[in-house]
């Protein structure tokens, strides 16, 4: 309660905007709670039902799986933009065309992408690349069928949170994909005490379940709130691709690049050090990620609030939100120092006295959580005003350099070296990132800066 106290005084301006963010800021964090509550059941209950080895493995291979997520080229993040500029503009025709547009180009993207993944899961090396010998390969297989389809599928679908967003509902977005993962919290606790464990099961579960949320909310907000904005094939306006593209694509070099930063992590964790490694890191993650969802509830409803403000030349707001929004995240400092401190008794009533995790990997996870809010704070405004071009070349070149680095350290230091990389690649993004935002709503950026 204090911290919703907290952000009511920082927000108190009674701008149609502010109510916005603030009613979004609000029904986000009582989502959140939520969905932070479903999400440590289900990882609890996962990992209880495949037990520690299949596990690791399982989060692996759906970390592999989820790279799809960020081989749409940057369609998606370019939708949310221009979305956002043409509805500010009134522009109702332009905006039903950027959607039509993005949905006919996210499908084919993933329609070929589905295919290529489909006939190369057939003969890839599963054992080889994940340096695990005793891995059953035909049930890895199966297992990738169904990752392959349903995500694909669900990324088409998804395309409705992103339009949600964009309109400044961000938490009615965050709200459906709840829904979805409570229906697959119960869709795993069916497994764990009907079913023997599986590895196949599991993925049917955990990516169904959401596909057919989706689809419910598409259907049901396409016929009514959003029915001004049918897609349509009549509505696909090719030359529009260049639009969303142009910042789209910078968007994907950063979701690429992002790829090779953190996406490797599991994988790296696995070769390396085995698959228990790998759900110890996870555990932790897992834990400080109630933080770091925390300031990602707060800053997301400000992306398009801060499409709109630019497009409309309201720098003065866009200036007295940033340091409002700064002056609160100083509250994350005591609040992941508590969790640091508390991490060994949460450990042991949550996952159990079977699961020993070092202390020092709490206090590295902890400093990175800090930092990467930090690094949200900032990226998350600067990704409203669509000059992400900075961030593009970071991003670059930390795909580039820490992955060596990330395989280096992990052997010489263990799971504590994977994670100080991590946080230099995060403290150089939150330098970058705090000198551009400020030159944006201070309206110094030029060269570079400006792009």
């Amino acid at each position: 309660m204090k911290l919703l106290k907290k952000i009511e005084n920082l927000f108190s301006s009674e701008s149609e905007r502010t109510s916005v963010l603030k009613k979004n800021i609000f029904y986000s964090i009582i989502n959140k709670g939520l969905s932070v509550a479903i999400s440590l059941l289900l990882f609890k209950y996962s990992l209880d039902y495949l037990g520690q080895s299949d596990y690791g493995i399982w989060l692996t291979l759906s970390s592999v799986i989820g790279w799809m997520s960020f081989l749409d080229f940057g369609l998606s993040h370019g939708l949310r933009n221009k979305f956002s500029e043409a509805k500010a503009n009134g522009d109702t025709e332009l905006a039903k065309q950027y959607i039509s547009t993005s949905y006919f180009g996210i499908s084919v993207l993933f329609a070929v992408l589905a295919i290529i993944l489909l006939a190369t899961n057939y003969f890839f090396n599963w054992s080889g690349f994940l340096n695990q010998q005793n891995l059953n390969t035909i049930e890895i297989r199966n297992v990738f069928y169904i990752l392959i389809c349903s995500f694909s599928i669900q990324f088409i679908l998804n395309v409705i949170t992103t339009i949600i967003s964009a309109d400044q509902k961000a938490a009615f977005a965050a709200f459906i994909n709840t829904i979805g993962q409570l229906f697959v919290f119960f869709g795993v606790l069916c497994l764990t005490y009907f079913f023997p464990p599986s590895l196949v099961a599991l993925a049917a579960v955990v990516t169904i379940f959401p596909c057919f949320i989706y689809f419910i909310f598409t259907v049901v907000l396409f016929r009514s709130i959003y029915k001004a904005y049918l897609p349509s094939v009549n509505a696909v306006n090719v030359k529009l691709i260049k639009d969303l593209f142009t910042l789209g694509g910078k968007f994907f070099i950063i979701q690429l690049s992002m790829i090779f930063v953190f996406q490797l992590i599991n994988i790296i964790t696995l070769r390396i050090l085995g698959p228990e490694a790998v759900t110890k890191y996870n555990i932790v993650n897992k834990y400080f990620s109630i933080s770091s969802m925390l300031m990602i509830i707060v800053i997301t409803p400000f992306w398009s609030a801060f499409t709109d403000a630019y497009t409309k030349y309201e720098f003065s707001w866009m200036h007295r939100i940033y340091h409002r929004i700064s002056k609160m995240w100083l509250l994350f400092i005591p609040l992941t120092g508590l969790m640091v401190l508390l991490a060994p008794f949460i450990y042991k009533i949550w996952i159990g006295k079977d699961m020993s995790v070092p202390f020092s990997l709490s206090v590295l996870m902890g400093i990175y959580t800090l930092l990467l809010t930090r690094a949200n704070l900032s990226m998350y405004l600067i990704n409203g005003t669509g000059k992400v071009l900075i961030q593009m070349i970071i991003y670059l070149i930390f795909g580039i350099v820490s992955v060596p680095l990330m395989v280096l350290f992990t052997k010489l230091f263990g799971l504590n070296g994977l994670m100080i990389i991590l946080i230099a690649v995060t403290l150089i993004q939150c330098i970058f990132g705090e000198i551009q935002i400020r030159k944006i709503i201070n309206r110094k950026d030029c060269g570079i800066w400006a792009k």
